[in-house]
């Protein structure tokens, strides 16, 4: 009784994983793309409820700027009083 796999099975497996792994790739990016942007809306909504509590404490108006040098979104956002 001889134990063990032929170099003929190794290739078939390892062939199979790579079909397996090539459907999997795609699907996954997609899920991590989603996650990236709903992480970004958490922080965002997190910061306009802390920006609106300290309107409400100080008894102030809050001014969300997009940026700090008022470009784009990608720098972030800036808040002031």
């Amino acid at each position: 009784m001889t134990r063990g796999f032929t170099l003929l099975e190794l290739m078939a497996t390892v062939a199979n994983m790579a079909i397996i792994a090539g459907i999997a790739v795609p699907s996954f990016m997609t899920v991590i793309e989603n996650n990236r942007a709903q992480t970004q809306a958490n922080t965002f909504f997190t910061s306009l409820v802390a920006d609106r509590s300290q309107a409400v404490k100080r008894n102030q108006p809050i001014v969300l700027c997009k940026s700090t040098d008022g470009q784009s979104w990608a720098r972030g956002f800036s808040v002031w009083t």
